[in-house]
């Protein structure tokens, strides 16, 4: 069998619509429930599709990681995405040591290597709002240290994310019908409110909650029945804290596929200072849908400063690099190898169910991450 039409169809399908089911998935391309499971099947085996792999969990023991994942909120649990720029990394050495320092590190959440220049890794992280502080100072540690020449952290009010619209590819010719250039300068803002910063939550919960933070972090596939035989409990107790869950606490799921395949396999982060009414009205583009690739995007309206993290076909980066970069001071722009991107499983340990409240300190945060980075 060769990956045809129908194949790429239902990767567009489950890409929508993660949780649909296989009976969903045959009405919408007119076969059978049992066809569809043989189709994601093949898709596995020829890598269109993240393959099933058995793994050893630190925390939860021998898991299956599967093409499904959820995404745990990080404003719903009360905390901050913070994203880092490691750059002018000096050295092969000081480059290990950045990756393992983000690897200890317990609120890390995601990293990818690029380059900005020189060699570089970018960086998101979790954390406590009431730690951000210590973060800093881990920051100045690694620069003082000269195991890169700079570090530039985005603690911005404003986050906005766009997803893949598929109505764009063009499934006849593998393209996307989709000029950034044009769209952007082309597109009238609406009157709308100014955005708000988002709403400070406080995370409550068991020992039972986190750890099924964890597990669907992992694999969002996995069954109640099976949770419920890890965990000792009834099927129905297991079922509602998962409803629970995904309703106040996971902001999406995601299929993991081969970019490549459908021409997603380019990453950049661009960043720098934007006026104010340019940053508003990018804003607002993104807002409104007109941007049909995956896309995390922050601002501070007080000084500008923006940071656009894009999954998007090389030409489309080239584009936002063009029309972009002239209006904006201080310009740059990190090109990512996809291959390098990490995302990084919830860490139930890092909250303190006794107190309720997230884990923090210089130590905590600071110094403990950083003496286990030193030894590489």
């Amino acid at each position: 069998m060769r990956i045809g039409m129908k194949h790429l169809q239902l990767v567009i399908l489950l890409r929508s619509n993660p949780r649909a089911t296989l009976q969903e998935l045959a009405g919408e391309l007119g076969v059978a429930p049992n066809t569809i499971r043989k189709w994601i099947d093949f898709l596995k085996k020829e890598d269109l599709l993240r393959k099933d792999k058995e793994i050893i969990d630190p925390i939860l023991g021998r898991r299956t990681v599967t093409e499904r994942v959820a995404h745990p909120n990080p404003r719903k649990l009360g905390l901050t995405r913070i994203q880092v720029v490691f750059s002018q990394i000096r050295s092969y050495i000081n480059l290990k040591k950045i990756l393992k320092l983000l690897d200890r590190h317990p609120y890390t959440y995601f990293r990818a290597q690029g380059s900005c220049g020189a060699p570089a890794v970018f960086a998101q992280f979790d954390i406590p709002p009431s730690e951000i502080p210590f973060l800093l100072e881990l920051l100045k540690l690694v620069e003082g240290t000269g195991w890169c020449n700079s570090t530039q952290a985005f603690v911005h009010p404003y986050h906005l994310e766009t997803f893949d619209n598929f109505l764009k590819w063009n499934i006849d010719v593998f393209k996307w019908d989709f000029d950034f250039a044009q769209a952007f300068e082309t597109f009238e803002p609406v009157d709308q409110p100014k955005p708000k910063p988002s709403e400070v939550f406080t995370f409550k919960g068991d020992k039972l909650d986190l750890l099924l933070l964890r597990e669907l972090s992992i694999n969002a596939k996995i069954k109640a029945t099976t949770l419920a035989d890890y965990y000792s409990k009834d099927v129905a107790t297991i079922t509602r804290r998962l409803n629970r869950l995904r309703q106040r606490f996971i902001s999406k799921e995601t299929i993991i596929y081969n970019r490549e395949k459908f021409n997603l396999n380019s990453i950049s982060a661009f960043w720098g200072f934007l006026e104010n009414d340019l940053a508003l009205k990018l804003e607002s583009f993104l807002t409104a849908k007109q941007f049909p690739f995956s896309s995390q995007f922050s601002f501070n309206p007080k000084d500008g400063q923006f940071l656009w993290y894009v999954y998007a076909p090389a030409h489309i980066a080239n584009q936002i690099f063009k029309t972009l970069i002239p209006k904006t001071q201080f310009p740059y722009q990190m090109v990512i190898d996809p291959s390098t991107s990490f995302r990084y499983f919830f860490y139930p340990e890092n909250f303190d169910t006794a107190s309720q409240k997230w884990k923090g300190g210089a130590d905590y945060i600071t110094m403990e991450p950083f003496k286990q980075a030193e030894n590489v």
